[in-house]
């Protein structure tokens, strides 16, 4: 047999291999519905089984894809989608487990492609589909094996729970109880949303750094360069009294833009601390949740601090000021002391009990994820939102610890008793002699002072019978020495525990900028405003009352002023006149003689130095004047 034969037979089998094949396929017509009902929709495997959940959806309006993954690498739950981001996602798997294991099939539509669109169950990466997108679902185990494959439809029509879902290389349709929520693409859903994990109890101190930072490009000439604005107002330290649940400042200060210095201001008469809005403060920071991560550039220290082959990296900078964190000299006539970065809407440093300190610094606005990245929202739309309270917006976070040691406090050491000499029992000894010998003496002494000494004698007996002994003191010192050992134990373990915290913390924080909604951040960046508030301001809406004066409440002064209206001290007091005829006019001074007419005074008065002379029966001198008598006040 020729070898053109021989190619021709092979051809022709081949040939008939395929239309057998073709002919042979199952059909959605083979399905023998009676016989699929009642089966699960999935064989079942283990819980822990699935290291890859991937979730795809589309936007039929859009056209807009939407892929979602969580997946275990090396022992560890994280979230590529999100650049790796650590996934909270032990609880969520066995979920989404629960939601395909033992799905029971409850009816079955022999149906094919064309009709996938009526159940909403067509594949979402079905570039050639435009409508009728169903969820895709795929989880896979460590060795990449699929255990489910499911594209999951729209809900059946008066069947509460029950949705049509498709195996992903199946024409057929399947009606099935299953609950799409185990299944979510909200990133928020498979983190830890608490960011700080903080309570509102720990809290000792908070420091709050009022500024805004921004930065443009202006010409100059025919250069462009970067020109930094800055509204600096002010710093407030204030400290939390646990014990008697009340903030108190520490120090307040306002800026001075004339010196460029900060200044200490006091809070005035009619100013208080405003306790509510801090207490408010207290509980947004102990239920801070995030909404969205991005991966930080490299290059940055866990200290925010940044050096000179940082600043030449243009990538990394910009991707910083574009979330409104700008590098800045840490002293501008000294450029190798180094750059720190400035933020553009200010921080606060929260001090835990502990040492834990938070430090939190307040970028720019997130764009809207369904902008493109560079473009801003319409300005005035971003406004209107931002001055209606900046619902819906979300605000770039940076977040990172420090330790503060002087947050702990230190334990006093007891003090040692001393140690009798050794020699002391022999003075004792000669003292007890002396003691005796003075006894025989004071015999010959009156009756009382023999009595004085007996007592004194006694005493110093019961003194030198109370004084412990060297054994008893010795043990005491060792008492004192393990309890002073144990208070600086628990000391230095604070103080461990305390840096480790802080090393865990960052190691968390280091990579992330995180995305917090804008309202909470306005509860958490306070300024002097809301943290000082005008006591008049808190009363403002009620009634005046009938004797209020024109500078306000009664009672009330004018800062640096003499309190005329009120009826203070001093001069300006004594001049002011009575409010009422029913209170007794000032008397005249006295000048040492009665007037005519007038009644003697009462003896209750004070008396004139003249009158006092005339009951003693000797009268003043008559070349002298009256002596004057002090004016009553």
């Amino acid at each position: 047999m020729s070898e053109l034969n021989k190619t021709n037979i092979f051809f022709v089998a081949a040939l008939a291999a395929v239309v057998l094949a073709v002919f042979t396929r199952p059909s959605s017509q083979e399905y023998n519905v009676e016989e699929i009902t009642g089966d699960d929709l999935v064989e079942e495997f283990p819980v822990d089984a699935p290291k890859r959940l991937e979730i795809t959806t589309r936007d039929e309006e859009t056209g807009d894809l939407k892929e979602f993954e969580v997946a275990e690498l090396d022992g560890i739950w994280s979230i590529p989608s999100r650049s790796g981001y650590p996934a909270d996602a032990t609880q969520q798997m066995a979920q989404a487990v629960e939601g395909v294991v033992g799905r029971e099939i409850l009816d079955v539509y022999n149906v094919g492609s064309g009709d996938h669109a009526k159940y909403g169950v067509v594949d979402p990466l079905n570039a050639d589909a435009d409508e009728g997108f169903g969820t895709h679902i795929q989880l896979t185990d460590a060795d990449d094996k699929v255990l489910a494959d499911l594209i999951i439809g729209d809900e059946v029509k008066d069947r509460e729970g029950q949705r049509y879902v498709r195996k992903e290389k199946q024409d057929v349709v399947y009606q099935v109880q299953f609950d799409l929520d185990k299944f979510s693409t909200d990133f928020g859903n498979w983190i830890e949303k608490d960011l700080l994990k903080l309570s509102g109890f720990d809290v000792s101190k908070v420091l709050i750094d009022d500024y805004s930072i921004e930065m443009n490009l202006v010409l100059d000439g025919r250069t462009i360069r970067p020109k930094i604005n800055e509204d600096r107002r002010a710093r407030m330290v204030l400290s939390y009294d646990d014990a008697n649940s009340k903030w108190k400042p520490d120090s307040l200060e306002a800026y001075n833009s004339a010196s460029g210095t900060y200044e200490p201001f006091e809070i005035g008469e009619d100013q208080e601390i405003n306790t509510e809005k801090l207490d408010e403060f207290k509980s947004a920071l102990e239920d801070l949740l995030i909404v969205d991560v991005e991966k930080k550039p490299e290059g940055l220290s866990s200290d925010l601090q940044t050096g000179e082959d940082f600043m030449n990296r243009r990538e990394a900078l910009e991707s910083l000021a574009r979330r409104g964190f700008l590098p800045l000299p840490k002293d501008m006539s000294n450029p190798a002391a180094g750059y720190e970065l400035q933020s553009s809407e200010g921080e606060i440093v929260v001090t835990l009990n502990d040492g834990v300190e938070y430090v939190l610094r307040f970028g720019d606005l997130q764009l809207d994820t369904e902008v493109a990245e560079g473009e801003k929202p319409p300005a005035q739309e971003e406004e209107d939102e931002i001055e209606g309270g900046g619902e819906g917006l979300n605000r770039y976070l940076f977040v990172m610890a420090h330790f503060n040691e002087s947050a702990i406090e230190k334990p006093t050491p007891e003090e040692l008793p001393e140690l009798p000499a050794e020699n002391d029992s022999e003075n004792e000894a000669a003292e007890e002699t002396t003691d005796e010998e003075s006894d025989e003496e004071s015999d010959e002494e009156s009756e009382a002072a023999e009595g004085e000494e007996a007592e004194e004698t006694s005493a110093d007996a019961e003194d030198t019978e109370a004084q412990p002994t060297r054994e008893e003191i010795e043990a005491e010192r060792e008492r004192i020495k393990l309890n002073n050992q144990r208070a600086q134990d628990e000391y230095d373990e604070k103080v461990a525990a305390g840096k480790k915290q802080v090393e865990e913390l960052n190691a968390r924080f280091g990579d992330w900028y995180y995305v917090i909604p804008n309202d909470v951040f306005k509860k958490i960046h306070l300024g002097r405003d809301q943290v000082v508030t005008s006591a008049t301001d808190a009363a403002e809406g009620e009634a005046a009352t009938p004797d209020a004066s024109s500078f306000g409440a009664p009672g009330s002064m004018i800062p640096g002023l003499p309190d005329i209206v009120g009826g203070g001290t001093g001069e300006a007091a004594s001049a002011t006149p009575p409010s009422s005829a029913e209170e007794p006019a000032a008397e005249p001074e006295s000048t040492g003689e009665p007037e005519s007419g007038s009644e003697p005074e009462s003896a209750s008065e004070p008396e004139s130095t003249d009158a006092a002379e005339s009951s003693s029966g000797e009268a003043a001198p008559a070349d002298e004047p009256p002596a004057e008598t002090s004016e009553e006040e």
